[in-house]
């Protein structure tokens, strides 16, 4: 009777095989999974890049309009990000975004609300009547238009 020669069976080698690819799927998955929200985490932050660009251009009277008034800006991602010069102006952030043209643009929408002055049983809070401005800005995110507000009181 011969005794068994040193080695792996093929049966061997193939579990083995099972075993190390069932662990490398699971590794890729949690790889992705951890890429995706890195990716949606650098949008939110650019994002706010954006909006604080814009407050401090309410804040600084860079940016007027008049009362009521709304104007749409669009911005490619950078520090500080970039205003960019449209040959004309889109109807709106969300198709702007889908196209091929503005797919790597933010897109911002500000809008004068007007002033208020806070009263408290009829005394004013405030010497002067602060002004509000909402600023909405959107990005393309994996071909879903996403999008957060900001109010500037000054």
């Amino acid at each position: 009777m011969q005794g068994r020669s040193a080695g792996l069976t093929i049966v061997e080698v193939l579990v083995a095989l099972l075993i190390l690819t069932v662990m490398m799927a699971a590794a890729m998955s949690v790889y992705i999974s951890t890429m995706v929200s890195n990716s949606g985490a650098a949008y939110r932050t650019r994002v706010t890049q954006v909006l604080s660009t814009v407050t401090d251009q309410i804040t600084q009277h860079v940016l007027t309009l008049p009362e009521g008034g709304s104007e749409l800006l669009v911005f490619q991602p950078g520090t500080p990000p970039t205003p960019v010069t449209l040959t004309s102006t889109p109807t709106g952030c969300s198709a702007y975004l889908m196209s091929p043209a503005g797919r790597a643009h933010y897109c911002v929408t500000v809008r004068n609300n007007g002033s208020f002055n806070p009263a408290v049983g009829g005394v004013s809070l405030l010497g002067v009547a602060a002004r509000t401005y909402n600023t909405q800005a959107c990005w393309n995110e994996r071909g879903a238009v996403r999008c957060v507000e900001a109010t500037t009181i000054y």
